[in-house]
């Protein structure tokens, strides 16, 4: 129980730490004008090794989630595939042609095959492979997957016409966190929810 517990602890502050890019906003706003957050990662940006450090953290959590969760097949390998990809892409810096703007960036087979687009790309496939498998659990459960799907589908197509760019990453990054923060608890079964519940319940802290 302990370790089903600490997973969602760990899951938690995963999605927290996944979503800094708000910090972005107060200590480099330029960098969010019209391209990825990714950018706040790039060498030469002022902080950039604030937002790196707060991405490795976030995927060394994910992993260590996922490694709690091993009973959970799906749950555990998705986790762990995203905690990997969110590693690899802090350590591989987005391209330099990226700075500017999403336009300049572009959308070319080149692109798409870019070690940090790869890394994005697993992080991705990994968080939808753990909460796919937990549709069952629950409306709020769908609702997140609903959210996260749908924000997925609207970040192509702001790149693709350069319009609602800083906004559709907003909700792309925020439904991606909350789906992180969400999966391992999601992966609790009733009986362990209820155990959980008792606990907290009878928890009398020492005075």
């Amino acid at each position: 129980m302990r370790r089903q517990w600490l997973a969602c602890v760990l899951g938690a502050l995963a999605g927290l730490l996944f979503n800094s890019w708000p910090l972005g906003f107060a200590v480099d706003r330029p960098a969010l004008d019209g391209t990825y957050f990714s950018v706040l990662e790039m060498s030469g940006r002022p902080y950039a090794h604030v937002f790196v450090a707060c991405d490795l953290a976030a995927g060394v959590l994910a992993v260590l989630a996922g490694l709690l969760l091993l009973n959970r097949p799906f749950v555990a390998s998705g986790l762990v595939m995203f905690g990997v990809g969110n590693v690899w892409g802090a350590l591989v810096p987005i391209n330099g042609s990226c700075a500017t703007s999403v336009v300049s960036c572009g959308a070319a087979p080149a692109q798409l095959l870019e070690p940090h687009t790869l890394a994005s790309t697993l992080s991705v496939i990994g968080l939808a492979l753990a909460a796919s498998s937990l549709w069952r659990r629950g409306r709020w459960m769908r609702a997140v997957i609903l959210s996260c799907a749908l924000a997925s589908l609207l970040l192509p197509i702001s790149v693709m016409t350069a319009h609602g760019v800083t906004g559709s990453q907003v909700l792309f990054m925020t439904a991606c966190g909350a789906m992180l923060a969400a999966v391992p608890c999601a992966a609790l079964t009733p009986t362990e929810v209820d155990a959980l519940r008792r606990a907290v319940a009878a928890y009398r802290p020492d005075r």
